[in-house]
């Protein structure tokens, strides 16, 4: 279940678009209790269908996404070794070349 905060109206000035947007102290309290282990909080905005009562443009959900845990006895995936450099041994003298191309400069 998505977790809406905020309210935003969009208006059309000189410079413009502009986003306005406001939380309620109670919604504040909420986006805290969310931060993650670093101290950010994701939000995501999406356009509503419809203007809302008061003049409500966009909505602003929580998006409280978290990586999936690992097993704490699981060890982490070791990197696999690039292929070994086996270089072709080196022909000596020019018998099975080709003939040399000329430039057309």
């Amino acid at each position: 279940m998505k977790d809406y905060v905020g309210t935003v109206k969009t208006r059309k000035t000189q410079f413009g678009n502009e986003a306005c947007i406001s939380f309620s102290r109670v919604e504040l309290d909420k986006m805290y209790a969310k931060l993650n282990a670093k101290g950010y909080i994701n939000l995501k905005m999406n356009k509503r269908k419809e203007v809302g009562q008061y003049g409500q443009t966009h909505s602003i959900y929580i998006d409280d996404w978290q990586p999936p845990a690992q097993v704490a006895n699981q060890a982490p995936p070791t990197p696999t070794a690039p292929p070994a450099f086996n270089p072709q041994p080196v022909q000596q003298g020019y018998q099975n070349s080709p003939e040399p191309v000329q430039a057309p400069f």
